[in-house]
């Protein structure tokens, strides 16, 4: 059985891997306007997402009542994030573009993890308490 802190730490692990963003894929040089200024909307995006999913982990992991099985439970049911418990890893399906996705994943993961977590509780806006824990913005993102 995977610990909440180890679960939390492969997925900390998987959130910081370099995203492999590649200027190529949307420009043909440093002139093409367009196409650099969908760059820097998509690195923007990355870095969000990534920011999000820490904040998330550190609530999860700090966050004594939680159990694991929500979140392994995520990793598990056949979505694009996956979780390889022979080998003790994570493994991501990408849809369209690895970069763009891969910590959008890791957020969906835990938000979804946190979601039944309070349905199962019988909290009545779940969206209030996402707004009270991570703030407007994260909360509407994710929940």
């Amino acid at each position: 059985m995977v610990s909440k802190s180890e679960t939390c730490e492969m997925l900390r692990r998987f959130t910081a891997q370099r995203s492999g963003l590649d200027w190529r894929n949307y420009a043909s040089d440093w002139r093409d306007t367009a196409g650099m200024s969908a760059l820097r909307s998509d690195r923007n995006t990355i870095l969000a997402h990534g920011r999000d999913a820490r904040a998330m982990l550190a609530f999860v992991e700090n966050w004594s009542s939680i159990p694991v099985d929500y979140l392994l439970a995520e990793m598990t049911n056949g979505k694009r994030l996956s979780f390889d418990a022979d080998k003790m890893r994570l493994d991501y399906c990408a849809g369209q573009y690895f970069a763009v996705e891969y910590r959008a994943a890791v957020c969906r993961a835990v938000a979804n993890a946190l979601w039944r977590y309070h349905v199962n509780l019988g909290t009545v806006n779940i969206r209030a308490w996402a707004v009270e824990t991570f703030g407007r913005a994260i909360a509407s993102r994710w929940f």
